[in-house]
């Protein structure tokens, strides 16, 4: 009776393992991607907290003249410019 030859030969093993590391990331290069794409979120999300900050100031610099605005305009009864 004949021996069954194995289902995968070394050289089958080892092609394997090639497309593997071709097609798969390290755990090292993970990691490296994984640090670079963090970053970039907090460098993003510093520059929205930023942003945030100048349209809050800017929202109050509309809200203080929009005030000035309705007291002029009450003081020298025009109408408003906005309904």
């Amino acid at each position: 009776m004949k021996k069954p030859s194995p289902v995968l030969t070394q050289t089958d093993i080892d092609w394997l393992i090639n497309s593997m590391e071709e097609r798969f990331p390290t755990q090292k290069q993970f990691a490296k991607y994984t640090h670079q794409v963090l970053e970039k979120l907090d460098h993003n999300s510093g520059e929205l907290k930023t942003i945030r900050e100048e349209q809050t100031l800017h929202s109050h610099d509309h809200s203080r003249v929009d005030r000035r605005l309705s007291r002029l305009e009450n003081r020298s009864k025009l109408s408003p410019l906005l309904d």
